[in-house]
């Protein structure tokens, strides 16, 4: 994310990935915890993360090829 200013902002964040099985399908669910509105990054990463987990990672469970690295972000 060479974009930031704030090159240290992700140090101590930790993201969390809970897998869950909901009558059949199953559920992924992502937290970032410590990504919070403050950070210069939150509105790209917010976008990022949508990104990555309701589309390209959506394709690739799916047995399509995921999307890696097309998203562009604001900079």
């Amino acid at each position: 994310m060479s974009w930031l200013n704030n090159k240290t902002e992700w140090t101590g964040t930790e993201v969390v990935w809970e897998i869950t099985n909901q009558n059949d399908p199953t559920q992924i669910s992502m937290t970032h915890i410590g990504l919070s509105p403050e950070v210069e990054c939150y509105l790209d990463c917010e976008r990022g993360w949508d990104y990555y987990l309701k589309e390209s990672l959506a394709k690739l469970l799916a047995g399509e090829k995921g999307l890696p690295n097309k998203i562009k972000v604001n900079i």
